[in-house]
């Protein structure tokens, strides 16, 4: 039996064979999905490789939290305490399902091999969306982003890496830089196109965030995040001919998420974001309250149904009620993006959006 098997969503299986190719490399047995013999009943075998395996290594993406298969690997995998698991486009890992196992995978894998440039870039870019993304206390990713790039000058994750960190430091122009060497170095790797996408789109550069995140929708058929982020920047734009045509995109790859999980808040964002764009604003609402009855609490949904309302439908009522929970209670990741997000600009000078962001901020300073 193989040592390791890796569970992931179809979307993603660029970057599974590409983890499998890199533990193969370290002398592991490695099984993938793809395995499975004709005359086999296909849950038979996945369930008899995960037991026998000695870790599992779950690939998360926005189509992997919409699988109920990944999510029933991942569970028994942590059932028997061999979970190792990581995201490929920023995509948190459905509770109770911790992003922090991967950086303990790589730690254990440099220990074995310390010139292992690709463990030393995939536990920089770890430890980077903890710390920044999210706002975690610890190490922010750089001296192993520096590591990985001493050991191999070709990866462009260690330089989108030291780009977050510049760029979380107000250093914008030298993350720009960074942003741009590692485009140059490797132009198809989701977290480079994701990273870029966000920081082009935070210092307003809406036709190179639009660029980026269309090659990361591209290469990812199943990132329902890059697809619907084209819609504001094509919006911000005034481009509404593109902005409706990434939103039919958005809201078939939505559309076919919640199909396999109806409970998927994420994909009803999308979704309801993308409806918004096509001026279908009743049944937008309607999704957000559904979204919202099923998942009240899922803070991402609530801030991108606020944005979509209040770029494109101007309802500054509902943006500002559905802004309330996730201002008062996010740990630093969206609050800061709400600071720079064009989509909310027309509700910027609300004094109740003014009053939510100021007593945010200063909790975020006093943490």
């Amino acid at each position: 039996m193989s040592d390791i098997s890796i569970s992931y969503a179809r979307s993603s299986e660029r970057e599974a064979r590409a983890i499998g190719e890199a533990l193969r490399a370290m002398g592991y047995g490695v099984w993938r999905d793809n395995e499975i013999p004709a005359h086999r009943a296909f849950s038979e075998v996945i369930e008899e490789r995960l037991r026998a395996s000695k870790a599992v290594v779950v690939v998360w993406s926005a189509d992997a939290t919409a699988s109920e298969w990944v999510r029933s690997e991942a569970t028994l995998a942590r059932a028997d305490r061999k979970l190792v698991q990581l995201s490929v486009d920023g995509t948190k890992p459905p509770m109770p399902f911790e992003q922090t196992a991967i950086i303990r995978f790589c730690q254990r894998a440099t220990e074995i091999d310390p010139d292992f440039a690709r463990a030393w870039a995939l536990m920089a870019w770890s430890q980077a969306s903890l710390a920044i993304d999210r706002a975690k206390k610890g190490d922010n990713g750089l001296a192993a982003a520096e590591r990985a790039e001493a050991l191999d000058p070709t990866l462009g994750t260690p330089h989108v890496v030291k780009a977050k960190v510049l760029y979380d430091t107000g250093r914008a122009e030298e993350a720009l830089t960074e942003l741009q060497q590692a485009l140059d170095l490797d132009p198809d790797a989701v977290e480079v196109n994701w990273t870029a996408g966000g920081i082009y789109f935070s210092e307003r550069r809406w036709q190179e965030s639009a660029h980026v995140y269309a090659r990361n929708a591209e290469i990812d058929e199943g990132n329902l995040g890059a697809a619907g982020m084209k819609i504001f920047c094509y919006l911000a734009l005034n481009d509404d001919e593109a902005a409706r045509a990434a939103a039919r995109v958005t809201l078939e790859r939505a559309e076919r998420a919640l199909a396999a999980d109806r409970t998927n808040g994420f994909a009803s964002s999308w979704g309801a974001t993308a409806l918004v764009a096509l001026g279908e604003v009743e049944s937008a609402k309607q999704w957000i309250n559904r979204a919202l009855l099923i998942d009240p609490d899922n803070l991402i949904a609530r801030l991108n149904f606020a944005c979509a309302l209040s770029i494109h439908a101007s309802d500054v009522e509902s943006a500002i009620e559905l802004l309330g929970p996730v201002l008062a209670s996010d740990d630093g990741r969206w609050i800061r993006w709400a600071m720079s997000d064009a989509a909310l600009d027309p509700i910027r000078d609300d004094p109740r959006f003014q009053e939510m962001l100021a007593e945010a901020q200063a909790r975020l300073a006093a943490a």
